[in-house]
């Protein structure tokens, strides 16, 4: 769940280009066999309108372990469909993106937890996260409703000590590698 709101020059005259602002509270629920649930309280803000639109993140645990996340992303959009007017939102955009996360002490041994092995000493420190590739395809029904649809590729390319870590993490059976992909599909009403 967020609420946000977008700024643009037309708000203030000082503006030189649309700001968006979302916070956001979001509960996880985890199987047991891997963790408990937890909650977060999330902080956005974006550049939409500059080509490669950039969205800094900043979450916070506020359940399991205290734990901060920041994530840089950087993406852009391409229109498939374009709107049946000028200023229409695309009826078919393709988006594709990049981002990097950083997580502190705390949330880095909350997603990556002692697995026993020798290198779980130096695990306890922050650390680059995941790394993410994403395609993201949104069809806009009509104004305020869309559905989307996503894959997106994640692993620690940055922090060896992690992403060895990563690879002999075993939650629900064994995992030899750091990456994943990921699927996923949205829906999205705006008021």
């Amino acid at each position: 769940m967020a609420i946000g709101h977008a700024f643009g020059p037309d708000d203030a005259a000082w503006l030189p280009t649309t700001v968006e602002f979302e916070l956001g509270y979001m509960y996880e629920s985890h199987p047991k066999v891997v963790d408990d649930d937890t909650q977060f309280i999330t902080f956005s803000v974006g550049l939409p309108d500059l080509w490669f639109e950039p969205t800094f993140s900043y979450e916070r645990d506020i359940d399991r372990d205290d734990g901060t996340y920041l994530n840089l992303e950087v993406g852009h959009t391409f229109s498939v469909v374009e709107g049946k007017e000028e200023g229409d939102d695309d009826i078919l955009a393709f988006r594709v993106s990049l981002a990097q996360g950083w997580g502190d002490k705390r949330r880095v041994v909350a997603y990556l937890p002692d697995v026993g092995n020798d290198e779980a000493e130096g695990l306890g420190r922050a650390s680059m996260m995941d790394t993410c590739v994403k395609g993201e395809l949104t069809w806009n029904i009509t104004d305020g409703v869309s559905l989307g649809a996503y894959v997106a590729y994640y692993d620690y390319l940055f922090d060896s000590h992690a992403r060895n870590f990563a690879k002999a993490y075993e939650a629900t059976g064994s995992h030899t590698d750091s990456y994943s992909f990921v699927t996923g599909v949205s829906l999205a009403v705006a008021f």
